[in-house]
């Protein structure tokens, strides 16, 4: 019996630690450094955190608006709203090297939008961005 036991130790261990008592809706012997699953608040918060970051991040990436004349400027959509179009516009400059982090960064900051809003119910409907025309003035591009 102790060769026997001696043998199969670290099986035992196992099975008294965690298979046993996982069975038996003990939990584990980790079960103190175990995470509980995110609420679904903090799944929204943790979404919210992101949005803000990223948003950040657009500002930073956008910074540049330099421009010779009108066509130098676009107005791009960011976001998301669950009613339909953007919740958002900013304008941006094409003479800006990043134009391709740009692009991504709006779309992550789309998708996070609409994960957030459909976790959520539904927002008033009422008010949406207005589309801004996008001009160049004194060598940068701003919205009119």
């Amino acid at each position: 019996m102790k060769e026997w036991l001696r043998n199969h130790k670290p099986f035992l261990f196992i099975l008294v630690t965690g298979v046993f008592p996982a069975l038996l809706g003990l939990g584990t012997a980790n079960s103190a450094t175990d995470k509980k699953p995110a609420t679904h608040d903090e799944k929204v918060e943790a979404l919210k955190t992101k949005l803000s970051l990223a948003q950040s991040q657009l500002n930073t990436l956008n910074k540049n608006k330099s421009c010779d004349g009108d066509g130098d400027c676009d107005v791009l959509e960011v976001g998301w709203r669950h009613c339909g179009g953007p919740s958002d516009y900013i304008i941006v400059s094409q003479q800006n090297p990043n134009t391709k982090d740009i692009q991504k960064k709006i779309e992550e900051i789309t998708q996070l939008e609409r994960e957030i809003a459909l976790a959520a119910p539904p927002l008033d409907c009422t008010s949406a961005p207005k589309f801004p025309q996008a001009v160049c003035e004194k060598q940068e591009c701003r919205a009119r």
